[in-house]
């Protein structure tokens, strides 16, 4: 069992991390300091030698030995990106290197956190400066890629923590495109269009501080422009859907039956909805018939390509709005019930209502800011014995009363907060997460 780590907090969020804990080859996290950033790196399982069927595929479904392997693009990417910043940001244009300045500023009264100003680097450094630079070989691995597996399209992903800031980067991003696109109408390499696809529509409304007319525009409060450049801000067309739209719609509304016999029993009844084309141009109607338009996948591990069938069903499933009641009690206090959440299959394109079963976990956080996730209450629920799940996590045994306390879809009493808002995060078998936010 891993030692504990009295104060886990070693590095500042305003400056690139200089020392990490040492982890040993079974994920278990020392108490040994390293001198260096952590390399980025993945732990692999080592699958059990024996057969074992597709619902009994989950983490546990593993066994043995687990090898650490680095991730050698994005290591390489960051220390190309170190390099070129400490460089000045060459090769970039003029209102990149206004954007970048503006950002690091040493005066600025709201910092940014260097993981977002890394992200948002990275971005502008691929897109303006690697090829200029003769870095090529990270833009040909991700070329291939996207030749391999999305049919050509360029697709980028940036993989952030909870909490550091992801609608942040966001607006920086939009900020960084569209002042750019201004700037030079006929560059290629920027755009004014931006689709912003969520998982559930808690998601889609909480995004709206993208829109730099929203009263709570992040461009203004997290000031991310100034207030001229906000201005220009107002001619990016920004659209906030959450993916339920990209559901092709039925166009003749019929019972299933009355389908099957206009078709035969051997048609496809498919031919009552929309095409992919059709549904394209109703999601995408407020461009136009704009060309150059950047797609923003908010909480983008919830949306997996369908890797297998199999004779129960899909390996994956997304997942999408978490039914929650949150009610007050005769003495004032607040609890929050979960009772399930929305299940999208993408073999028949249909949503459906799920029990708690699908859920692993669930975390409250009861004082929510509207920026930072911090776990306040942490619930352990599901299918597959959760208790046996948590404990070899914890590489601990639970006390009895412990247990109980976080072994339920009901959560502990707790007061009003001050700040008037409840956030919920619900995470699935697969690690996937999806937060929900509440007014009381």
């Amino acid at each position: 069992m891993g030692q504990t780590i009295e104060n886990p907090v070693i590095n500042s969020p305003f400056v690139e991390p200089a020392q990490h804990f040492r982890t040993l080859a079974d994920g278990t996290v020392t108490g040994e300091i390293e001198p260096r950033r952590r390399p980025s790196e993945f732990f692999v399982p080592v699958a059990r030698p024996k057969r074992i069927s597709a619902a009994q595929l989950t983490m546990d479904g593993f066994g043995g030995p687990r090898k650490q392997q680095p991730n050698e693009i994005v290591n390489e990417i960051r220390q190309a990106v170190g390099r070129w910043r400490i460089q000045g940001y060459p090769h970039t244009t003029s209102i990149t290197r206004e954007l970048l300045a503006y950002w690091r500023a040493d005066d600025r009264e709201r910092r940014l956190f260097f993981c977002q100003l890394e992200a948002a680097e990275t971005a502008i450094y691929l897109t303006e400066a690697a090829e200029r630079m003769g870095d090529t070989k990270a833009l040909n691995v991700i070329r291939a890629e996207n030749a391999r597996l999305n049919g050509g399209l360029s697709r980028l992903a940036f993989k952030m923590a909870t909490g550091s800031g992801k609608t942040v980067v966001m607006a920086m991003l939009i900020a960084w495109q569209t002042l750019n696109k201004l700037a030079n109408p006929q560059d290629k390499r920027f755009s004014t269009n931006f689709l912003v696809i969520t998982p559930g529509i808690t998601i889609r409304d909480r995004l709206r501080v993208l829109l730099p007319n929203d009263p709570a525009t992040f461009f203004r409060t997290m000031d991310i422009v100034t207030p001229e450049q906000l201005d220009r801000l107002q001619a990016a067309t920004i659209v906030i859907t959450n993916f339920h739209t990209l559901i092709r719609r039925e166009k003749l509304e019929a019972a299933s039956l009355t389908k099957k016999v206009l078709v035969g029993l051997d048609g496809d009844t498919d031919r009552f909805k929309e095409t992919a084309a059709e549904m394209v141009r109703r999601v995408c109607a407020d461009f136009g018939h704009a060309k150059n338009l950047i797609v923003i996948n908010d909480e983008a591990h919830h949306c997996y390509a369908l890797l297998k069938k199999t004779g129960s069903g899909n390996l994956f499933m997304v997942f999408g709005e978490p039914d929650i009641d949150v009610r007050a009690g005769a003495d004032g206090k607040l609890t929050v019930e979960i009772r399930g959440l929305d299940v999208y299959d993408p073999t028949t394109g249909a949503v459906r209502s799920s029990s708690v079963a699908d859920i692993a976990s669930w975390f409250l956080d009861t004082s929510y800011d509207g920026e930072s996730f911090f776990v306040r209450h942490a619930y352990f629920i599901g299918a597959d014995d959760p208790y046996e799940r948590l404990r070899k996590a914890l590489k601990a045994d639970i006390s009895p009363e412990a247990w109980d306390s976080i072994n339920s879809t009901i959560s502990r009493p707790f007061p009003r907060p001050t700040t008037g808002r409840v956030a919920v995060k619900v995470i699935n078998h697969y690690g996937d997460e999806v937060m929900k936010v509440f007014r009381v």
